[in-house]
């Protein structure tokens, strides 16, 4: 368990309200010591929530708050100005559209979004970890180590790949180039993955999706696997970017039947999973 940690939630509703308090009550529950930030427009915690998260028996040990945003206000600039001032190491926020885009994009902090209503989580399917076969994805692999290593599951790495033309040149049919690009993907995330999991029991597989457009390819994977959330890296884009190309990550959140964790680079999860999804 982590001690310490700085959480913020943040509910634009009533419903996404009751969905955060029930995950800060199970965040509470998992840390030893800490603080744990709520923000929400006016009116939208009911009272009776708010009462049952201040008397949890982990009050005394986790400093609990309320802060009201202002209508008037843009609710992303205040949040990432309390994760700032607070140096929180996580968000915890509710599937919202586009304010749950715009948090993504602005926060400094990696962000664990829930979707719109009960979390019916198999506790048997693994983890779904979509990576670029690039060392520079080291730091997705460490936090879903760690969130393996916290509720015991497994991890399916997952690789999008596309077979272009040209093949007929080499030689090849299509079937031997694709059966080509998977070999070489698989030895080389094979070896890298290898070395961050180190002599972990943990369990863990690579599974392949051919697709031209990552996002849609890791959505396909959700919908007709059987994952308990995707962890996946949600790097910062400069704003012209974000402008014309939405992240992946964004993209995944926005349609996600399940728990997303968009993890910014060197980021640590905080040791609640387990409780989370008690």
């Amino acid at each position: 368990m982590t001690t310490n940690a700085r959480l913020l939630t943040y509910a634009g509703s009533q419903i996404a309200a009751w969905i955060a308090i029930r995950a800060a009550q199970a965040v509470m529950a998992g840390n030893r010591g800490g603080e744990l930030l709520i923000m929400h427009p006016d009116g939208v915690v009911h009272p009776r929530d708010w009462a049952e998260l201040t008397n949890s028996r982990s009050r005394e040990s986790v400093r609990v708050a309320s802060r009201q945003v202002s209508r008037a206000v843009d609710p992303v600039e205040d949040v990432v100005r309390a994760v700032k001032e607070r140096g929180c190491d996580l968000i915890v926020t509710v599937e919202e559209g586009m304010l749950t885009q715009r948090l993504m994009r602005a926060a400094p902090c990696s962000v664990l979004v829930l979707p719109m209503g009960p979390l019916n989580l198999d506790k048997d399917a693994p983890i779904l970890v979509p990576v670029e076969v690039d060392e520079s994805e080291r730091y997705v692999v460490r936090f879903a180590k760690q969130l393996a290593e916290t509720g015991r599951y497994r991890l399916s790495f997952l690789v999008v790949y596309s077979v272009g033309p040209g093949y007929h040149t080499l030689g090849r049919t299509r079937e031997q180039q694709e059966a080509e690009i998977r070999k070489g993907l698989r030895s080389r995330l094979e070896s890298w993955v290898t070395k961050e999991l180190g002599s972990e029991n943990i369990e863990w597989e690579i599974v392949f999706r051919e697709g031209n457009y990552p996002a849609g390819a890791i959505l396909d994977a959700v919908r007709t696997g059987r994952y308990s959330q995707v962890v996946l890296g949600s790097p910062k884009q400069t704003a012209a970017a974000r402008f014309i190309f939405p992240s992946t990550a964004e993209r995944v959140v926005l349609s996600a039947p399940c728990p997303v964790w968009a993890v910014r680079t060197a980021a640590e999860p905080v040791g609640v999973l387990q409780q989370l999804w008690a």
